[in-house]
């Protein structure tokens, strides 16, 4: 800086401000000098300067700019500290500021960024390309999380002081703002972090102040002082800022070695640049001794005495107005100079290599104790030719980057990495090449070892030379699949390791060299859409949690890259584990996410899993269905539509005792059983849905796998509840949520890295026993398959090794999947699968090889006892084991015959004898090597000349209503007589009261006729099959009811058919009485699904009551529902008198509540006890009455008898109210008080749909609409009809034609919608009594198919781009082509939202930036999202 003259009258303001201050710093000398700052310290390019301004704490110099990109330039060039005590305006926030640094001896720049914020500034480094700024805890500590938190956008946070003081020492290279360590230049690790590069000192720099990013038109910055010099007014009255010094000393001293003192750089504000010879040098030592004390010149030095000795050398220089400053260092001496440490980036790979050919030379560092702490130097790469013992330098270069060189002689080369520093010498031999005439030369070509998917990796061009002709190579990339492709450059989509194969051909002869790399998904490519970004990072709250932070789009799922394969997947296998980031710690803005698997064939075949954090700040609710049903999961309590809670929250709360990592939502998916877990807050897992359990599939529904056992992953989310509105609907809603992916699909993300470290599983269909071999006998290899999470089923690589693991191991051929032993001892069967990642999986079976083959094999089966039967009965045959051979493992066969030696077939390890005659059972058996032995007995089997029903008796429906429709049960009998059995059809009789039996005129339409029966009469039926020697009869009995079911002369005791029981009718209920055992038989078919008996006890004397409901045209499949007293007189339930459940205690005026629900097909059922004491139980129903599996009433109806038991022969009354919601009840006379049966109908049947309902499809799929069957307790149902009604208006068509508006329902329609829309299904029937019933189910969505492209933005008109306060500004409409649609939102400057009116406008109320956002979507799933800005004034 140059002193200027001021004009006389400057000079005399001077003059009088100065003459009467005693001022103890130095002051200008001569009357008329100042200094001008606005002219003189800064170029303002683009930033307009002013002095004596103030933000409220004092005056400065202020530099402000209106456009990004201005900065202001420090006219001179610095040397030593820079300090800049500077002040933010208090409202200005977002506005980016930067300290820019060049070094003007190597041109070598970086930069100090600052980022104001609301919550504090933002610091960070920002070079070679990257950002980084040391991260501190709320705490204030660094604790390793900087390379993470750096990943995430997180730096070095500060909160604003009143005045800031931002400092770099060009010595340590270190940056600091208000004493904390924003970056260590000379160091490469800070925290963790890194740069990727290191910065020596900056002897002489350039400072800019620049304004990056602008916000609002204005950033300011206020300056108080630089390099403590004070900018507090317009002109330099008192010079109070001391000189800086820097100086190179970055080594340590060596005993009895010269130290050289390296030579200092001052600057000092008011005199610029000073003279390196008018700055002092001093040494001492620990004890305070000067061992040198002069002025710096070249080659000062001074020899240190010993070692283990520390020495301080400082720097000293006065300024003009005689303000001194001062830096000192401290130096260390050794005994001995320590070695130098080399670094480099990658191991030196050498030869030989041919003549022309290139080789790679890593970069390296260099770091040793005789350097002072933190620095590292860049050392030199030297290349050696070498003959004999003469060592000739023929390259030298800076070894900071990877390079080449090629080889244009033969002979032998070393490559030598040197540093020469201050007079210390370092230096590591890499390597030799040799370079040979006789080997092909290829010219450099490089390749990282790692790529990300979806980066581009170019494929160098390459040339290669021998014998003097050079030919150009062709490349050839196989990919992990094996798939090969040629190209310059490939994006590569699989993950594993690539060959790039160079090929040429020169004379005749191909030359050719390989290299790999390898590829990981990444960070943006983990998902394929409906991400708005991902990367590996941390947890803003728990920064020792890792994982994948990905930004989900608003209404439109994440979908995972790859189709995952579940085909091998069990209990261990994580699907997903995950942890919700709110934007704000303690606030919630989206409180549920969404995992769906979908079938990656059938777009309609899913299920979803709902984490739904409601408003509970520690933990979620986990719940799961399937297309078309209801949200539900198992827990302690059963199953529950609230769902399973696990530790997580969505306000990214912190969970006292707890860290993050804990808090997660981790998911496993075992798929063979077909059974999902959570983890729980202890780190168990518990089931939470399990698709074999039918009271949990009755509400979530039923899910038999995948297509092909593979599927699509989905992760979405939805916003915490806004009033009526759905989020969808709002475009001020469409902003992106984030979450942390911890675990997914086989990937681990919580090493700060994509990467498939995981080897495969192999699984061996081996025996637990292993079989011997023996020599000369092949030996089948046993079966094997490979599984890997990420790339699925993976073949294995199989080989036999004689001693296996020894240096003299032998490999044995395979053939035809067997191997031949040739000696005795151990074989080993080796099962290698390599994953595309290259992770290798290894299991050996080892083998015993015998000499001899054993002899001593045999089978045998023990004697029953039974050895006679009837023909047509089904023989079983007796447990046949095995001993001997080869061990291990063996093979049973076992063949019957009849007398003619014909084969009979074996089934479920029995045979039906349908002839006559003696039968020989014959085993085999045949070990592993193929030894074999037999054995046989006999079964003698005798003539039947009856035709025989299957079941030992005939069961039929036990009540017909009189003048109603049946289908009687179609039965055959099998006559075994003759040559072969033969089935006969029976012909159907009935028998009415005091008549004869006549035959059934036709079995599909049975109607008991209303003027020969009475009500509780007995018909008698009688089955005759007619066979070819003999006739058999079975016979049954029912009751018939006699019904009044016309409204307003019901009378509901008449509605049951009573044994042992009397009933009456009471004004809520029939009341049934008995004394020991009775029962009630309900006179007409009731609709299975939905069942419900609604009972009270009146005494304490009830012992039993039971519910037997029988399937209205398979009487056969029934059920026995069970409540009965024990010895301690508590109530149980048991469904057929299975495992008993206790209830209640047994008292009078309990309330027994008997449900069932045949849903779909899918058995269960529910007793509901609820008293002030009672209880509710659940059991589901595996089996009939009779024993065999029990999959629901086909019919649809069910037969209902009433069994009551009174202890001993005491009288018991039980009242009933009520059966599916139709009140028993009779009418009371107001006047007598009498009951009545005079009870009107007012109740409408019910509607039971066959199957599932409602869905999701696209376009042009095809869609089940289900038929449906209903049922009335007091009338009888009229045909049930069906209508759909299609997106665009009117009825939707069936594929088979008809049109479905009030269709018959008794079949299934196949429907194809051709627009996207919502669909409704509706069902309708009514009563004997016209009541009416409508079954509507929940819509059926058909989603748009969607185009390949994106969605195209367009307008009415011009965008508006300025409005007034108050004024109307009027919006174009988004034009939109069906099925797209748009929404709108504005923003104010503060983030409110203000109202759109219809016609697309509205009135501003704030000035400033308002955002408008318009949003285009549609029903696929795209979306786009553009926005505008508006200035108001």
């Amino acid at each position: 800086m140059r002193k200027k003259s001021k004009n006389t009258l400057l000079a005399a303001v001077g003059a009088v401000m100065l003459g009467s201050v005693a001022i103890s710093v130095g002051t200008f000398h001569e009357s008329a000098e100042a200094y001008e700052y606005t002219t003189r310290l800064f170029d303002g390019h683009g930033v307009t300067i002013k002095t004596e301004q103030s933000f409220g704490n004092g005056t400065g110099m202020l530099l402000s700019a209106s456009n990004s990109g201005a900065y202001a330039a420090y006219k001179d060039e610095l040397s030593g500290e820079l300090t800049l005590c500077f002040e933010l305006p208090e409202d200005d926030f977002g506005d980016t500021v930067s300290f820019a640094f060049t070094d003007k001896i190597n041109g070598e720049t970086f930069a100090v960024k600052l980022v104001t914020g609301a919550k504090g500034d933002s610091y960070f480094v920002s070079a070679n390309g990257k950002n980084a700024g040391i991260y501190y805890s709320s705490a204030g500590e660094a604790g390793g999380y900087t390379a993470s938190m750096n990943g995430d956008g997180y730096y070095t946070k500060i909160a604003r002081s009143a005045k800031n003081t931002f400092l770099f020492n060009p010595n340590t290279m270190c940056l600091y703002i208000n004493d904390k360590l924003i970056w260590n230049l000379l160091s490469s690790d800070n925290d963790g972090g890194t740069l990727g590069k290191t910065y020596g000192g900056f002897s002489v720099y350039a400072f800019d102040i620049g304004f990056e990013d602008v916000k609002d038109d204005s950033a300011r910055l206020l300056i108080d002082s630089i390099c403590g010099q004070s900018t507090n007014d317009k002109y330099l009255m008192i010079d109070d800022g001391s000189p800086a010094i820097y100086a190179d000393v970055k080594l340590n001293a060596v005993k009895g070695e010269k130290y050289v003192i390296p030579e200092p750089k001052a600057y000092d504000v008011s005199d610029g640049a000073l003279s390196s010879e008018n700055v002092r040098a001093s040494v001492s030592d620990t004890s305070g001794k000067v061992l040198l004390n002069a002025a710096w010149e070249k080659g000062l030095s001074f020899v240190p005495a010993k070692g283990g000795e520390k020495y301080k050398i400082v720097y000293e220089i006065a300024d003009n107005s005689g303000n001194v400053g001062q830096v000192s260092f401290s130096v260390k001496s050794f005994s001995e100079a320590p070695a130098g440490n080399f670094g480099f980036s990658g191991k030196f790979v050498g030869g030989p290599v041919g003549v022309n050919g290139a080789v790679e030379l890593p970069s390296a560092t260099l770091t040793s104790d005789l350097l002072i702490e933190n620095t590292v130097l860049v050392p030199e790469t030297v290349i050696y030719k070498c003959v004999g013992d003469v060592r000739t330098e023929i390259r030298r270069a800076a070894a900071g980057e990877i390079s080449s060189v090629q080889f244009a002689e033969s002979g032998i080369y070393e490559i030598v990495y040197e540093k020469e520093y201050y007079g210390a010498k370092f230096k590591e031999v890499a390597g030799k090449v040799m370079v040979r005439e006789d080997q092909a030369g290829f010219s450099y070509v490089r390749f990282n070892e790692n790529y990300s998917t979806g980066e581009t990796v170019a494929i160098p061009d390459c040339k290669i030379v021998f014998g003097g002709k050079t030919a150009d190579a062709k490349a050839t990339v196989r990919y992990p699949d094996g798939s090969v492709y040629t190209a310059k450059e490939i994006t590569p989509r699989q993950t594993g390791i690539y060959s790039v194969a160079y090929e040429a051909e020169i004379g005749g002869k191909t030359y050719s060299k390989i290299y790999t790399f390898s590829v990981t998904r990444g960070e943006n490519d983990v998902f394929k859409k409906g991400v708005i970004e991902s990367k590996i990072g941390a947890y803003p709250y728990d920064t020792k949690v890792k994982g994948l932070n990905v930004r989900l789009k608003a209404k439109t799922p994440a979908v995972y890259s790859e189709e995952i394969d579940f085909s091998a997947w069990n209990y261990n296998d994580t699907l997903i584990e995950l942890l919700a980031i709110s934007p704000e710690q303690n606030s919630v803005v989206y409180n549920k996410i969404k995992i769906t698997l979908r079938d990656s064939e059938d777009y309609s075949n899913y299920f979803t899993i709902l984490a739904d954090g409601k408003t509970d700040t520690s933990s979620s609710q986990l719940t799961l269905k399937t297309n078309g049903y209801d949200y539900c999961a198992i827990t302690g309590a059963g199953v529950a539509k609230y769902g399973i809670e696990v530790p997580h929250s969505f306000m990214s709360a912190e969970i006292a005792g707890r860290s993050a990592s804990n808090n997660t939502i981790s998911i496993r998916y075992d798929y063979e059983k077909g059974v999902l877990y959570a983890r729980q807050a202890d780190g168990s897992y518990a089931v939470f849905a399990d698709f074999n359990n039918e009271e949990f599939t009755k509400v979530a529904g039923t899910f038999g796998g995948f297509t092909n056992g593979k599927a699509m992953l989905e992760v979405s989310f939805e916003y915490r509840d806004r009033a009526t509105l759905g989020w969808w609907e709002q475009a001020y809603l469409y902003c992106g949520a984030d979450v942390m992916i911890l675990k997914m699909a086989g990937y681990d993300f919580t090493s700060g890295a994509i990467a498939d470290i995981t080897a495969p599983e192999i699984e061996v269909d081996a025996p637990k026993m292993l079989p011997n071999a023996v020599v000369g006998k092949p030996y089948t290899i046993f079966d094997s398959k490979a599984f890997d999470k990420i790339d699925g089923n993976i073949a294995p690589r199989v080989r036999v090794v004689y001693n296996f693991g020894t240096a003299q191991y032998v490999d044995v051929k395979i053939v035809d999947g067997k191997f031949l032993p040739t000696y005795t001892g151990e074989y080993s069967i080796v099962y290698t699968a390599t994953d595309r990642a290259g992770n290798v999986a290894e299991v050996v079976k080892k083998i015993t090889v015998l000499a001899h083959n054993p002899e001593d094999l045999r089978v045998f089966a023990a004697d029953d006892g039974k050895n006679e039967y009837i023909q047509g009965e089904t023989v079983a045959l007796r447990k046949a084991e095995a001993q001997g051979g080869a061990d291990g493992t063996y093979e049973i066969t076992a063949t019957v015959f009849d007398e003619n030696k014909q084969v009979i077939d074996i089934a479920d390890n029995a045979f039906q004898a349908l002839k006559s005659g003696v039968y020989t059972v014959e085993y085999r058996v045949k070990d592993y090597v193929g030894n074999t032995a037999s054995f046989s007995y006999y079964v003698t089997v005798k003539e039947q000349t009856l035709p025989q029903l299957q079941s030992e008796k005939l069961v039929i429906q036990p009540i017909f209503t009189a003048g109603q429709s049946y289908k009687l049960p179609k039965l055959t009998a099998t006559d075994y007589a003759g040559d072969k059995p033969n089935d006969v059809a029976a012909e159907i009789y009935v028998r009415y009261p005091s008549g004869e039996f006549e035959k059934v005129a036709d079995a599909d339409a049975f109607v008991a006729d209303e003027n020969r029966v009475k009500h509780g009469d007995t018909l008698e039926f009688e089955y005759r099959f007619v066979g070819r020697k003999a006739a058999s009869a079975y016979r049954a009995q029912a009751h018939v009811a006699k019904l009044d079911t016309k409204s307003g002369s019901i009378d509901f005791k008449n509605y049951f058919v009573y044994t042992g029981t009397t009933g009456e009718l009471k004004e809520s209920c029939v009341s049934f009485t008995t004394a020991g055992r009775g029962s009630a038989l309900f006179g007409k078919n009731l609709l299975a699904d939905g069942l419900n008996f609604s009972f009270n006890t009146v005494d304490d004397n009830l012992n039993a009551l039971q519910i037997k409901l029988s399937d209205s045209v398979d009487p056969r499949i029934s059920v026995l529902l069970s409540v009965k007293r024990t010895s301690n007189n508590y109530y149980t339930f048991s469904v057929n008198g299975g495992t008993a459940s206790n209830i209640a205690a047994a008292t009078a005026n309990r309330l027994l509540d008997f449900s069932y629900n045949d849903n779909g097909k899918k058995a269960f059922v529910t007793t509901n006890i609820s008293a002030s004491s009672g209880n509710s139980v659940t059991a589901d129903v595996k089996n009939m009455l009779s024993g065999g599996m029990f999959n629901g009433f086909t019919s649809g109806y069910v037969t209902a008898e009433i069994e009551f038991e009174s202890k001993g022969s005491e009288e018991t009354s039980v009242v009933l109210y009520s059966i599916s919601g139709q009140s028993l009840g009779g009418v009371k006379d107001k006047t007598t008080g009498e009951i009545s049966g005079t009870t009107r109908d007012y109740i409408g049947p019910k509607i039971h749909v066959n199957g599932e309902y409602m869905g999701t499809i696209r376009e042009g799929e095809k869609f089940i609409v289900p038929s449906a069957i209903a049922g009335d307790v007091a009338g009888y149902v009229s045909q049930v009809t069906v209508s759909v009604s299609a997106a665009g208006g009117g009825y939707v068509t069936a594929d088979d034609g008809t049109i479905l508006k009030n269709a018959p329902a008794d079949k299934v329609y196949v429907i194809s919608p051709k627009t996207a829309g919502r669909y409704g299904v509706r069902y309708d029937c009514y009563d004997s009594n016209n009541n009416t019933a409508t079954f509507t189910t929940r819509p059926l969505y058909v989603n748009s198919r969607g185009s390949e492209g994106e969605i195209v933005c367009s307008y009415s008109g011009e965008m508006p781009r300025a409005g007034k306060i108050g004024e109307n500004i009027a919006l174009p409409s988004g034009i939109a082509e069906s099925p797209v649609s748009v929404s709108v939102a504005v923003f104010d400057p503060y983030g409110m939202i203000l109202v759109v009116s219809k016609n697309g406008a509205f009135v501003p109320k704030q000035q400033g930036k308002h955002i408008v956002r318009y949003v285009f979507y549609d029903l696929s799933g795209r979306f786009a999202v553009e926005e505008f800005e508006i200035a108001v004034e």
